[in-house]
C-alpha cells in the first residue's frame, strides 16, 4: 500500500478522472522500522560514515569484515543472525552496497550493524583526537542517530515516556547530519529524513510506536510457503493451500506465546 502514495505520475492518485472513486490520502502513517532501518536513516548513516572512515582514515571496508566477524557474544535468540554480519561487508553484498552507495541489507542485519558500527566509533575514533579532528561533524551525527535508535528500542520495550524527548533528538540528528553531509550528494538527506520528524506526532497521537517487524516476519514464512513451486499454471492455489496448512499448523503447537487452537475434544 505504501507504494501508492509515491511520486508516480502515471500512478492510480495521478490520474484526475478517477479522484470522484479514489481520493487523495488524508492520513499517511509512516512506521519506524522502515524509516529507520529498511533502507532508511541508519543504513544511509551507516554507509555515509564507513564512506568517511574510507576517506579520511584509510580504513576499507574489508577491514570492517574482520571485526564484524570477531567471536562477539550475542543473546541466544540473535546468535545465528549476528554472527553472519560480517558477510554484508564481503564478496557480492559489499560490491551491491558500493555500487549503489547506500548500505544494502535487511532491516534486522541493519538493526544489528550500527551496533557494531557504534562500538568501533566509541572504542577507536572518539578516543583518539587525530580521528576525531577528521570525523568530529560525522561522528556528531551518528551518536545523535544512535539516541534516536535508542529511543525507539527503549520506548518498544515499554519505554512510556520515550516520546517525550523523541523529537528533540529527531531534530538534533537532523541539524547534525546537514552539517556534516550537506555537500555531499550521494550521502545527503533522503525523503526518509523528513518521514522521521513526523514519527514523533504520529506516537503522540496512536499512543504507541507503530512498526512492521511482525508484518515482514509473516511476509518470510508465506515466502517459504511458495518459493518451491514450480507448477506456475495453478501458483496461486498451491500457494494459498500451503500458507493455510502452515497456519494450522502453527495454531496447533500449544506451547506458542500467541493464540492457538485447542484440540478437539470428546464429550
Amino acid at each position: 500500500a505504501s507504494d501508492v502514495y509515491k511520486r508516480q505520475p502515471d500512478g492510480l492518485l495521478a490520474d484526475r478522472p478517477t479522484r470522484r472513486h479514489f481520493k487523495p490520502a488524508s492520513c499517511i502513517t509512516h512506521d519506524v522500522q522502515h524509516v529507520l532501518f529498511a533502507n532508511g536513516t541508519v543504513a544511509t548513516e551507516c554507509y555515509a560514515l564507513l564512506a568517511a572512515f574510507k576517506t579520511k582514515l584509510g580504513i576499507d571496508w574489508s577491514e570492517l569484515a574482520g571485526v564484524l566477524g570477531a567471536a562477539w557474544c550475542w543473546p541466544a535468540h540473535r546468535r545465528a543472525a549476528g554472527s553472519s554480519l560480517h558477510k554484508m561487508f564481503e564478496g557480492p553484498r559489499f560490491k551491491s552496497s558500493d555500487a549503489a552507495e547506500k548500505f544494502k541489507g535487511q532491516a534486522s542485519e541493519v538493526r544489528g550493524v550500527y551496533t557494531l558500527i557504534r562500538h568501533i566509533v566509541e572504542t577507536h575514533v572518539a578516543p583518539k583526537p587525530d580521528r576525531m579532528a577528521l570525523l568530529h561533524k560525522e561522528v556528531a551525527s551518528f551518536r545523535a542517530l544512535c539516541r534516536v535508535a535508542d529511543v525507539v528500542r527503549t520506548y518498544k520495550a515499554g519505554g512510556a515516556t520515550a516520546e517525550l524527548r523523541f523529537r528533540d533528538l529527531v531534530e538534533d540528528h537532523m541539524n547534525k547530519f546537514g552539517l556534516a553531509y550537506n555537500d555531499d550528494e550521494a550521502t545527503n538527506a533522503r525523503p526518509k529524513h523528513h518521514k522521521t520528524l513526523h514519527i514523533p506526532r504520529q506516537t503522540a497521537r496512536d499512543e504507541m510506536m507503530l512498526d512492521c517487524w511482525v508484518t515482514e516476519r509473516k511476509n518470510g514464512i508465506a515466502k517459504k510457503c511458495f518459493e518451491h513451486i514450480c507448477n506456475t499454471a495453478g501458483f496461486e492455489k498451491s500457494a494459498l493451500t500451503r500458507m493455510l496448512a502452515q497456519q494450522v499448523r502453527s495454531l496447533n503447537q500449544p506451547h506458542s506465546l500467541g493464540e492457538y487452537l485447542l484440540p478437539p475434544m470428546c464429550l
